[in-house]
């Protein structure tokens, strides 16, 4: 569209991952040695890490196309969002090894074989697992199991595990523990300088074959441009490659910062709504709270039931037919409960409405029932405030910000709440 005004042999901000772009800062260096050094020294682990739009892709590929000049064989995960026998049928295909009605270990005894024979022939044979941040704790055991064959000088399978931050507060976790440990080599990307990004624009506009590109992108277009992406590459490439489109439609050679600023904000940007990351963390442990919640509760009328059940029983069993006054006294007390909670079932929330054990009409006392604790030091009155929790969801729309480690320790702490009545309600 624009490349014959421009003077342009081809679209120079493409967002596609293209190693013929690669513009190698400081920390891409480093990050791009520590895999190719993890890879031809068999270290087995190799994290790489970055924030979303550092590049992180486009450098593996990178070392993809080196590694392949060196007869290095190599399985590339690009959706990690699959079950342990999925991900290891990904990778046996990638190895060229047939999955068609194969047990998981069968696959395994296949993966190690191939793997042993490479090793033999002095060749490498590699993971690489992309979107890592995604896999799942089972899927990461697998992976980490993988890495066992080995022989008593390097490892035979090496891994390289790629993604986000969040990869690494997964590994962090105490499940994960031995996988951390193993780890030989961590990398991290992080956003580009005002100078690389110049360097970033002006080298990408050189091989699309611009004769000037400073005076195409001036300086104060890219000190708007890095203030605008944050020096991630991929949205700089979107603000270049949509600067460049309303520069031809306006039939401008040069790009003015207000170019880049408006664009911006028709990207939206310049909008972010933390607040809603942080709504949608505590929606997620508020309905993991109403799952167990509602568990415990069906477990606690399936024992209400079998205890009535037990009682007929043991009515009917009797020479007398009739009970004891306590197990008259106790009928009572859950009628009179059953019907207290029928009453306040529509004022409070369904997934924590838990039975309360009221006074007899007849002695005007609170009578206890063997193996359920008292429950009013814990929770409060449902006559006196209707039961109201405060689940993590009202909480943030009263504009109080919690800490997702706090927020998930209330969740945890009301929970266990839960099972400690129903735990001493089977003893």
């Amino acid at each position: 569209m624009y490349k014959s005004f421009y003077n342009l042999k081809r679209y120079p901000f493409e967002i596609t991952p293209d190693p013929s772009f690669l513009f190698t800062t400081k920390n891409h260096n480093e990050a791009l040695a520590s895999l190719y050094y993890g890879v031809k020294r068999r270290k087995g682990f190799v994290v790489l890490t970055g924030e979303v739009g550092t590049g992180k892709t486009l450098l593996v590929r990178c070392l993809l196309q080196i590694l392949s000049r060196a007869n290095v064989a190599y399985a590339y995960v690009l959706n990690p969002r699959l079950s342990p026998m999925e991900f290891l049928q990904d990778i046996a295909v990638d190895f060229g090894i047939t999955t068609t009605g194969k047990s998981k270990s069968e696959l395994l005894l296949d993966i190690n074989t191939y793997v042993i024979g490479r090793h033999k022939k002095c060749s490498i044979t590699v993971l690489v697992v992309d979107e890592a941040h995604h896999l799942s704790a089972d899927v990461l055991e697998e992976v980490r199991l993988l890495t066992n064959l080995e022989t008593p000088e390097q490892k035979l399978l090496q891994i390289l595990l790629v993604g986000q931050p969040e990869l690494d507060y997964k590994l962090d976790s105490v499940a994960l523990r031995q996988l951390k440990q193993r780890i030989a080599l961590r990398s991290r990307l992080t956003a580009l300088t005002l100078d690389e990004v110049e360097g970033y624009v002006y080298r990408r506009l050189e091989l699309a074959g611009s004769s000037d590109p400073a005076a195409l992108f001036p300086k104060d277009t890219l000190a708007e441009l890095q203030r605008q992406s944050r020096g991630y590459p991929r949205l700089i490439n979107t603000l270049c490659e949509n600067a460049l489109i309303h520069g031809y439609a306006r039939q401008a050679k040069v790009i003015a910062p207000e170019i880049i600023t408006e664009i911006a904000t028709d990207f939206r940007l310049n909008i972010e709504h933390p607040l809603a990351t942080v709504q949608n963390g505590l929606s997620a442990h508020a309905r993991e709270v109403q799952q167990a919640a509602t568990t415990l509760l069906d477990l606690y009328s399936h024992l209400q039931i079998l205890k009535e059940n037990k009682r007929e029983k043991a009515v009917q069993s009797s020479d007398c037919g009739t009970v004891t006054d306590s197990q008259t006294q106790t009928t009572d007390v859950e009628t009179i409960d059953n019907e207290s909670s029928s009453q306040v079932s529509d004022e409070r929330p369904q997934f924590l409405s838990i039975p309360r054990k009221q006074a007899s009409k007849q002695s005007g006392a609170r009578p206890k029932v063997a193996g359920l604790p008292r429950t009013e030091d814990r929770l409060k009155d449902a006559h006196s405030d209707r039961f109201r929790t405060a689940s993590l969801e009202s909480s943030v729309s009263q504009q109080h910000v919690f800490d997702s480690d706090q927020a998930v320790g209330v969740s945890r702490e009301r929970r266990n709440d839960l099972i400690s009545v129903v735990e001493k309600e089977l003893l």
